[in-house]
């Protein structure tokens, strides 16, 4: 999805999925990425790609919308506890990467 300001620029956009989710047996619809160019923070424009995505929830059925923000990021979470969106209590996000992920793609398998 992308935003455009009332001029015509484009100030941001939004990529999503659709995941399935066993424990709803609803699909969950994650955003893997939002963002809106610094000058047009402000505009609501990352609002307008919000309700867009929820608008796509609903539509195909989702139990969810989910995403990740880092922690750092104190005014996006700011901004999406301002839409009613709340932290996971139930979930930890984890990742694997740099010679954790290699090491583990190379373990041969156990017999």
């Amino acid at each position: 999805m992308v935003a455009r300001h009332h001029e015509g620029h484009l100030g941001g956009l939004l990529v999503y999925y659709f995941i399935p989710f066993t424990v709803s047996a609803k699909p969950t619809l994650f955003i893997k990425e939002l963002f809106v160019a610094e000058s047009y923070r402000g505009h609501h424009l990352g609002e307008e790609l919000m309700r867009a995505a929820a608008q796509a929830a609903v539509a195909h059925g989702c139990g969810a919308i989910r995403w990740a923000v880092a922690a750092w990021n104190e005014a996006g979470r700011r901004f999406y506890e301002r839409l009613g969106a709340q932290a996971n209590p139930f979930w930890v996000d984890y990742s694997l990467s740099g010679d954790a992920l290699v090491s583990l793609a190379n373990t041969p398998p156990r017999s």
